[in-house]
């Protein structure tokens, strides 16, 4: 029987498809119409005699994969907010080819992985409680690589700006600060420190501040656009603007334009929140307890390498487990006030808190590795 539903993905009677990527309808010929429903055919059965994932088992190019797929969601965040900036075509394309790499390296995983990635690291029973997931450490693993794209370019970006403030905010206090330091005094040396921890904490709370909030507004928005027509509806918003346009025109352009509307204004709400939440407990916390607690603290707590790591690895699941709790609550109150009610403010917080604590930990206690000795860096500053 036809599908005269105007929920479907294919409406033939009216010639529509729904774009997989994007969410909208578009109007098509009767090749690409027929294209269209085949492909959304359902799949064969499995061949029992495949092998099952945990048989295949992971690769090591998968890890060279993730951190590539990793670049491609970093791509789609830098696309919108390019868009948000005022570049509209320039951004959707970057975003565009952000969404095709994304899905060509998901792709490109073994199935072991894919799997991997799909786990979780904190699951609700049926009683309501939280309990331990089949997420493991090869999971966090896995996350944290996908990650490290995002997070060198937050260093990168951060470190850009802290240069930038070092220089233009109060520039001859800070001179003066530095000669006198360089002179022995070392009243001046802490005073330069604490400084520098306060320009620091601003440079990469900004940057991974917009990192973070640009990821979650591509997120959001490309997940409303997607939402089913039907579960729209419940959002006052979006029947608010769909009943503004003019009913003489078709279905699918007045649905289009009203999810539209809906996506980019839930996902800059969600993007400004996480945003914030991430420069506020983020990398200021970071930036402002590794250095701000002043040299004989640090040297103290880090003056061996396996506490350089640990403390690294401690800073970094703490800034990890707020920002990706706070992230994906930002998602969940977005998502709602989209028409997405079947979906709870808290669902999914705790498992990314989780996830991103531990993957960030194994990021921490990396950098913590590969960051010199406190008495090597004195030496190379005399």
């Amino acid at each position: 029987m036809a599908n005269t539903d105007p929920l479907g993905d294919v409406i033939p009677e009216l010639s529509l498809v729904r774009n997989p990527q994007d969410g909208l309808y578009y109007k098509v010929s009767p090749t690409e119409l027929d294209l269209f429903t085949r492909s959304y055919a359902p799949p064969l059965p499995a061949d029992d005699a495949i092998a099952t994932p945990e048989e295949q088992g992971t690769s090591v190019l998968d890890y060279g994969k993730l951190f590539m797929l990793g670049g491609a969601q970093t791509a789609q965040g830098i696309g919108w907010l390019t868009k948000k900036a005022g570049l509209e075509s320039f951004g959707q394309a970057v975003e565009d080819l952000g969404t095709n790499a994304v899905d060509y390296w998901q792709n490109a995983l073994t199935p072991a992985m894919q799997q991997e990635l799909a786990k979780q690291f904190v699951v609700k029973n049926d009683m309501g409680e939280y309990e331990w997931g089949d997420a493991g450490f090869g999971t966090a693993i896995a996350t944290g690589v996908t990650s490290l794209p995002a997070t060198m370019l937050s260093f990168g970006v951060g470190g850009g700006l802290t240069k930038v403030l070092q220089v233009f905010a109060n520039p001859v206090g800070r001179s003066a600060l530095a000669t006198a330091a360089k002179a022995g005094s070392q009243a001046a040396a802490k005073k330069l420190a604490f400084v520098d921890s306060v320009i620091g904490a601003a440079g990469f709370g900004a940057a991974e501040g917009i990192q973070g909030g640009a990821s979650v507004g591509q997120q959001v928005e490309a997940q409303v656009l997607k939402m089913d027509p039907e579960k729209l509806a419940q959002s006052e918003r979006y029947r608010q603007v769909f009943d503004s346009t003019d009913e003489d025109m078709p279905w699918a352009e007045r649905h289009n334009y009203a999810a539209t509307t809906v996506a980019k204004e839930a996902a800059s709400e969600a993007g400004w929140q996480s945003g914030l939440t991430t420069a506020l407990l983020g990398a200021p916390m970071g930036a402002f307890f590794g250095r701000a607690l002043g040299k004989r603290v640090s040297d103290m707590m880090a003056s061996t390498a396996t506490r350089r790591i640990g403390t690294a690895a401690a800073g970094e699941a703490a800034q990890e487990f707020l920002q990706s709790g706070g992230e994906q609550l930002a998602q969940n109150r977005a998502l709602i006030g989209a028409g997405d009610t079947d979906r709870g403010t808290w669902d999914d917080v705790l498992n990314q808190a989780v996830g991103g604590a531990l993957a960030g930990a194994a990021l921490g206690g990396a950098f913590g590795l590969a960051e010199p000795a406190p008495q090597q860096q004195s030496s190379a500053g005399t």
